[in-house]
């Protein structure tokens, strides 16, 4: 064992760990600067090295050749008392007491300073953040390449410059004031979106990130900053909302010229009433005084009555499809498995000479003004009676097919490549002596489902029927 003599006095002293062991490598003396590091179990005057090294057999092992004349130098990671450290261990012979003396520095905050660096240059430098150091004046003192690359500056040129330099003129004020409080101490960090300046002159958006690394010497003071290159999305969201704007004025301007058509059409029917009346009138008396007229004449007044009337109803028609454009929506739930056999059950009163077979299937709820979707489903049957007057047997089918509710008849039909007519003011698919009607009926149903957020589609195969898809927003199965 080390005596207290000079040689004691000398281990004492050094910085480094000094342990002593004995040939059962048991610790026999260790150096204050192993308790500047280590601890030992409390109350513990001497301990094990096994149980100060654990789980490093390896170490151990290396250890015994000791006394058998040989050196050992060791480096690495070991664990002691749970705890890592990075050691640097020689060990030699004492051959005069016969003790192994272990010589150790740590260099575990050495090391993992060196480690922490190399990590760090590895994302300075491979990360695709733009990242820079900026000295409190402003002027860049380090950047990575990713930056370099950003704004396609060389590291030379980008050196040379302050931020300000390459900051679209618009973003310095405010980009500066908060630099300013920034190494003032108002503020730790920062973060805004700003336009920079590229080496070809284009404008490219950043969203940066800035915060300050203090140091006790003011000189030693920088600003870390980092720039997530958010051009193309910038250039999507400004693209996107002149879209918007455009699309909002084109609303505007649609929204007017079919208030300007409702207001002409509810204008031009009214206005058409008056001569109508003349012509009516001046016919009915012209009939009155007919006694001397001939009966090719007497047909012609009687086309000219059956005109004015058929005028009449489609002005009629024209003053109706004006007001829905109008017309105040009142929200209210609507169970269609109540309503549809309601409407059914009038219209049939009405067609007591007809053999119709009715087909409801199952009914969703929905929601809606009650007396537009009345009108809906009235013209939908009222259609359906009329193209079907032919059929030996009518079948009306009305049920569900994914999320709409369909009304399927077995008249004539249409031609699919007509169907864009369908929806149309005043568009027949069928000559008017055939079937009656102003062709204004499935313009008011698309009319009000438009105003409903609801959507009506058909289908029809000529002297087989048709089928009206209606696909409400609001749909509820029972």
């Amino acid at each position: 064992m080390i005596a207290k003599t000079r040689e004691r006095l000398i281990l004492d002293s050094l910085d480094s760990i000094v342990i002593v062991l004995d040939s059962t490598l048991a610790i026999t003396y260790y150096n204050p600067a192993f308790l500047n590091t280590f601890s030992l179990p409390e109350g513990a005057s001497s301990i094990e090295l096994s149980s100060l090294f654990t789980n490093n057999d390896k170490l151990l092992k290396t250890i015994k050749p000791i006394f058998e004349g040989e050196k050992i130098d060791s480096k690495g990671w070991f664990r002691i008392n749970n705890e890592m450290f990075w050691l640097d261990i020689n060990g030699f012979l004492d051959k005069r007491e016969n003790e192994a003396i272990l010589i150790i520095k740590d260099k575990s905050k050495e090391t993992q300073l060196i480690e922490l660096k190399g990590k760090f240059e590895g994302l300075f430098n491979f990360s695709k953040i733009a990242i820079a150091f900026v000295g409190t004046d402003g002027k860049i003192l380090m950047a990575n390449p990713a930056f370099l690359d950003y704004l396609g500056y060389t590291a030379t040129e980008f050196y040379s410059m302050a931020f300000v330099d390459f900051t679209y003129p618009m973003d310095i004020d405010i980009d500066l004031a908060y630099y300013t409080q920034l190494i003032n101490g108002e503020i730790d960090s920062y973060t805004m979106d700003k336009r920079y300046i590229h080496k070809d002159g284009r404008i490219v958006w950043g969203a940066l990130t800035v915060s300050v690394v203090r140091n006790p010497d003011p000189k030693k003071t920088f600003a870390l900053g980092m720039v997530e290159d958010i051009t193309t999305k910038k250039e999507s969201e400004m693209a996107l909302k002149n879209y918007q704007k455009e699309l909002t004025e084109l609303v505007k301007e649609l929204q007017m010229v079919n208030k300007d058509l409702e207001s002409f059409a509810y204008s031009i029917s009214h206005d058409l009433r008056a001569p109508l009346r003349y012509v009516s009138s001046f016919s009915t008396l012209l009939k009155r005084d007919s006694a001397n007229l001939p009966a090719k004449s007497l047909k012609y007044i009687d086309y000219i009555n059956t005109g004015v009337t058929d005028m009449s109803g489609m002005i009629d028609a024209l003053l109706q499809f004006s007001r829905l454009g109008r017309q105040e929506i009142k929200q209210m739930d609507i169970d269609l498995s109540t309503l549809i056999p309601r409407i059914i059950s009038e219209l049939e009163a009405q067609v007591q000479n007809r053999k119709i077979e009715w087909v409801i299937g199952t009914l969703p709820k929905t929601s809606g003004d009650y007396y537009l979707i009345r009108m809906v489903f009235e013209n939908l049957f009222s259609n359906a009676i009329k193209f079907t007057k032919n059929q030996e047997k009518t079948i009306i089918e009305i049920g569900t097919k994914g999320k709409s509710i369909y009304v399927k008849d077995n008249g004539v039909g249409f031609d699919m490549k007509f169907k864009n007519k369908l929806f149309g003011v005043f568009q027949r698919l069928h000559k008017n002596e055939d079937f009656e009607g102003y062709g204004i009926g499935l313009a008011n149903i698309k009319r009000i489902l438009n105003r409903h957020n609801a959507t009506i589609s058909a289908e029809g195969v000529l002297d087989k029927g048709a089928t009206f898809y209606i696909t409400f927003r609001n749909i509820i199965f029972l």
